[in-house]
């Protein structure tokens, strides 16, 4: 076996010494004086998520929450229907508190005040670094006074009769006109009601390049625990919000005036000394914090002082040869498999000619009732399996029954379900920063089921005893997979990382045309991300200063979907009911299809625990 040179792939990896550590570039700003500017390269993930929210925000993710203060019609009894007088005494402490939580945690999580531009090219620029190579750059405010500006910019606020429109029309479609790369990566939109004042909406709209489903609800438990603290000084009067149409009516439009006490701001400070530890201010890519799971990385091939990364493990050059022959007789045999055996037999499409077009997303959630939500956890306790998993099992029931349905002569196939899924649980004992920054940590992979449908019409008692016992079968079936995936014998772990790795470095060389033999690996039937129990993340009630209380009432979460994406699934557990919210771009998949799917899962999920 040859000894190995240096090849693509290594020497892309090369680049990851960048996406870990954060570089200091003092440098003077508009003003002509000194301030801390940070600078971090991005990992080859978060690269990806970049590119493709370049392409009018492919994969911006919102997560929308509704808010009730508490009031009852009778504080209004006699009083103006002016907005500024009539405002309860919860409504006036959330909004004139909102821009001091904002900054707080702009200040916690520099990644929500960062921006992205391009990597200045140098000698050897091509080959040290992920394609189109991107960075994150990061200046701190100057004081409390200058956060609080920073933070209000990044703010807007539109009546909460316009939710709808703004959800179809700006976040999930449309031009991207909230976001910019090299402006903003994270906002928030409050919509308020004059007709119904105990009522609110608060909409955070942010890039993917920086989180995932589990720290979008994180930040929001930070944010609102935050609001709640009665150490945080109330500023006498809400600011003047940016509204939505001024914004989008004007360029650079003009901050409106708000006046706070000195003795607010003395009191309120967020501002630490000078933070000299600059390689820790903005959080390390996900790949460089598991580089021991990268086949052939090694600390001098990555760049590294072998005393930084002490969790890499050195390779003699022949067990590097190896593991190269292994990976390219893996991907040559899945090339092969792929092509001659489908894994699975696909939901239908819209038929169409050519490329596909833009994607025009949809979101429809549904949500089984508390009743049957404690009835579901009740069963997944009495056969210790976990929520997810007996979700992706009532998934497999829903979209056997709909393949039966289309194609009912067609041989048998199982049924691929593809994933993105957190590496958090895995990250952190290799680094505890990643428990709960903001940051992109998942990988993606696949899982299959069996084929397994079951009539729905008026079961019997008999036949409902069938579908739970699949349903749990399955659930375990599922369990099996993730357990495989992330069991601790290192060279299974390994595999696992390394795949997910490489997955997404194909497709990344792929968006830029570099790929000379591309994986093609097959798409699974619905890529499902189950986000886990978030009941135990974001509570929904919450008492305000002044024993003011405010409580959430709903929350719907999605994304803005890629460009021939179909379908794409969010599954959580959250205020005591298990929820289901499919995306879909109905250009390529029928609203008709996407109904009767959440209709069978909602049907499925009533019948087992009958």
């Amino acid at each position: 076996m040859a000894e190995p040179s240096p090849g693509a792939t290594l020497s892309l990896l090369s680049g990851l010494a960048n996406t870990q550590w954060t570089a200091h570039s003092p440098s003077t700003d508009h003003d002509g004086l000194p301030e801390q500017y940070f600078k971090r390269q991005l990992g080859v993930l978060e690269v990806k998520f970049d590119r493709a929210a370049k392409g009018e925000g492919m994969s911006d993710t919102f997560l929308r929450l509704k808010i009730d203060l508490g009031l009852d019609h009778a504080d209004l009894n006699g009083v103006a229907r002016d907005e500024m007088t009539t405002m309860h005494g919860a409504k006036r402490t959330f909004l004139a508190r909102l821009p001091l939580v904002w900054a707080s945690l702009r200040r916690r999580h520099p990644t929500l005040a960062s921006t992205v531009h391009d990597l200045e090219e140098t000698e050897h620029w091509r080959w040290k670094h992920p394609p189109n190579p991107r960075e994150f750059h990061y200046s701190p405010p100057r004081d409390e006074l200058a956060a609080l500006d920073d933070a209000r910019r990044t703010i807007l606020s539109e009546e909460l009769e316009e939710l709808e429109d703004v959800i179809e029309s700006k976040v999930l479609n449309g031009p991207r006109v909230l976001l910019d790369q090299a402006q903003c990566l994270a906002r928030l939109i409050v919509f308020n009601s004059k007709d119904e004042p105990s009522k609110l909406s608060l909409m955070l709209v942010i890039a993917h390049t920086i989180s995932d489903g589990l720290s979008i609800f994180s930040l929001m438990r930070e944010f609102f625990d935050i609001l709640s603290d009665s150490s945080l000084p109330t500023p006498p009067t809400p600011p003047p919000y940016l509204t939505l149409k001024t914004f989008l009516s004007t360029r650079d439009p003009v901050l409106p005036t708000w006046e706070i006490p000195p003795q607010l701001l003395r009191a309120w400070s967020i501002i630490p000394p000078v933070n000299t530890n600059f390689p820790s201010i903005l959080p390390p890519s996900s790949e460089s914090v598991y580089l021991s799971h990268l086949p052939g990385a090694t600390a001098s091939s990555l760049g590294f002082a072998s005393s930084t990364v002490t969790h890499t493990h050195d390779l003699s050059r022949r067990e590097l040869a190896r593991q190269r022959w292994f990976w390219a007789i893996s991907r040559a045999l899945i090339l092969v498999r792929n092509e001659r055996y489908p894994r699975t037999r696909m939901l239908p499409r819209i038929e169409r000619q050519g490329p596909f077009p833009q994607a025009h997303s949809q979101w429809k959630p549904m949500k089984f009732d508390q009743g049957t939500t404690a009835k579901l956890i009740a069963l997944c306790k009495e056969k210790k399996i976990s929520p997810s998993m007996l979700s992706y099992a009532i998934m497999s029931i829903a979209v056997s029954n709909i393949i039966s349905r289309v194609d009912p002569d067609a041989p048998y196939q199982p049924v691929l379900f593809g994933f993105p899924m957190s590496l958090r649980r895995v990250l952190v004992p290799l680094n505890p920063v990643t428990s709960a920054d903001m940051a992109i940590r998942i990988t993606f992979s696949t899982i299959h089921l069996p084929k397994s449908p079951h009539s729905l019409t008026k079961p019997t008692a008999e036949e409902r005893e069938w579908i739970r016992w699949t349903a749990v079968q399955n659930a375990r079936l599922a369990a099996r997979q993730f357990a495989d995936k992330f069991d601790p014998e290192e060279g299974k772990r390994k595999e696992f990382f390394s795949t997910g790795y490489y997955l997404i470095m194909d497709r990344l060389l792929n968006s830029h045309g570099m790929n000379t033999f591309p994986l093609n690996e097959p798409r699974g039937v619905l890529n499902s991300s189950m986000v886990g129990d978030l009941d135990r993340i974001l509570p929904t009630n919450f008492e305000l200063p002044g024993s003011q209380s405010l409580r959430l009432t709903d929350a719907l979460l999605g994304t803005r979907l890629h460009r021939g994406e179909g379908m794409l699934m969010e599954a959580f557990t959250w205020n005591k009911q298990l929820t289901f919210c499919l995306g879909y771009d109905d250009q390529v998949v029928e609203a008709a299809l996407v109904d009767e799917i959440l209709s069978q899962i909602e049907e499925i999920g009533k019948v087992i625990v009958l």
